[in-house]
């Protein structure tokens, strides 16, 4: 693909489809969204660390910067679809609400709204990663809801952050979007 096709395919990505108004998304945002992800990310690998008992006393801060960073990333998420925006939106804000009291079932509906994004960012630009972190994360959600799957849905998440680091550089390698 030549950089005149990337351009291109670009602006054709950031154009609204017809009918779709959106309000403005400003350069500012896009970076919120790639530093939410990015914090996500690290977020992941934290919680996975902690869960799989490589340091156990993580996992409840690491608990905390990936609800965060997920509700970050949901409220910055730029996607035409208006629903989808607030399915994410309301995915994080179920997730965030429910970690402290039923960290499994947090963690899962967070990875929920991770995993609508991730596919969101290939469907538009490709990331191979993307294509395979909604299904990993499903299957590490459902071990994590098993009686002895804490520690294996730790290992889990490890790879899910190891996904995720792919996609984030290759989004941070984009320019920034503003609409």
């Amino acid at each position: 693909m030549t950089r005149d096709v990337e351009r291109e395919e670009l602006i054709q990505h950031l154009t609204p489809p017809p009918g779709v108004t959106m309000p403005p998304y400003p350069a500012w945002r896009d970076r919120v969204y790639r530093y939410s992800l990015a914090a996500a990310t690290v977020a992941l690998g934290a919680l996975g660390a902690g869960r799989a008992g490589v340091w156990p006393s993580l996992a409840a801060l690491a608990g905390v910067l990936l609800a965060v960073a997920t509700l970050a990333a949901g409220w910055s998420f730029l996607v035409w679809v208006a629903a989808v925006r607030r399915v994410v939106l309301a995915l994080a804000v179920a997730g965030t609400v429910l970690l402290p009291v039923a960290p499994p079932w947090g963690t899962g509906v967070l990875l929920a709204a991770l995993s609508v994004m991730a596919a969101k960012e290939t469907h538009c630009f490709r990331f191979p990663a993307g294509r395979v972190i909604p299904w990993v994360s499903l299957v590490v959600a459902l071990v994590g809801l098993m009686p002895a799957g804490a520690r294996a849905s730790g290992v889990g998440l490890l790879v899910v952050a190891g996904l995720w680091a792919t996609l984030v550089v290759q989004r941070w390698r984009l320019p920034l979007f503003e609409i």
